[in-house]
């Protein structure tokens, strides 16, 4: 049995893996490629079971990582009810060289949960989002949903596999479906309070006849500051999921 149980321990990243492949397979023909870096550091405060703060920064790095091209920083309010449905609600301010400074508001709702006694652990998460410039004058509205899927897989005590799927639905003008982004991620639990995060992330952009493939990888050093009791150490192992970047 415990052979078993260990042999799963590595099958189950490869078929993440896998699984990320063929949802972002397509044909290459005529589409242009783009890379891009996202990089960064978070820090989490929880003040009890229901209550926690975040604080993000991230800087972008676009035209195949070549580039500088914008850097945000976010804040961050959730509260889990007793039916464990986690309400969360966050500020984002874009730090855009030669653009109009602008901000983002966003409200959602994610649930999460263990199958059973396995370490593979499934989240998801709607959100409802609302981008804007703080010039009066130039103020557009840009609402939209996004639904993001994840699967977490805890190989080890320090060390996590993160499969995430989402889908954004552009609510302006003609709303339709926007864009779809699968990311591949690898957690790796440096201590208590502090975790390094690394992915890969395909974006495929739905609304159009034929997409161009963008890649995106980043890396992230996050940190958290709590009172964990010990009942809470499986629940609250690696940082929270989905992935809020």
């Amino acid at each position: 049995m415990f052979q078993k149980e260990n042999k799963m321990k590595y099958i189950i990243p490869f078929i993440l893996l896998w699984m990320s492949h063929i949802s972002t397979a397509q044909n290459p023909e005529v589409r242009a490629t783009e890379w891009s870096l996202r990089t960064g550091t978070s820090v989490d405060y929880k003040f009890n079971k229901k209550w926690k703060t975040d604080l993000n920064w991230e800087s972008r790095f676009n035209d195949n990582i070549s580039a500088y091209d914008e850097s945000l920083i976010q804040w961050g309010v959730s509260y889990r009810t007793r039916w464990d449905i986690k309400l969360q609600s966050s500020f984002r301010h874009y730090l855009t060289p030669d653009q109009l400074d602008s901000y983002r508001l966003s409200w959602g709702m994610g649930y999460g949960e263990f199958i059973k006694d396995s370490p593979l652990k499934i989240s998801m998460l709607l959100r409802y989002q609302r981008d804007n410039v703080y010039k009066k004058t130039e103020r557009d509205v840009e609402p939209g949903w996004r639904l993001k899927v994840s699967f977490v897989y805890e190989a080890f005590k320090n060390l996590v596999f993160v499969l995430e799927d989402e889908l954004f639905y552009e609510q302006q003008g003609e709303s339709e479906w926007d864009k779809n982004r699968v990311t591949t991620g690898i957690e790796w639990a440096i201590n208590e309070q502090m975790e390094l995060v690394g992915f890969y992330r395909f974006e495929n952009e739905l609304s159009a006849t034929l997409a161009d493939f963008d890649h995106t990888l980043g890396i992230y050093l996050a940190f958290k500051m709590e009172q964990q009791k010990e009942e809470d150490a499986k629940r609250a192992r690696h940082f929270g999921h989905p992935y809020p970047w």
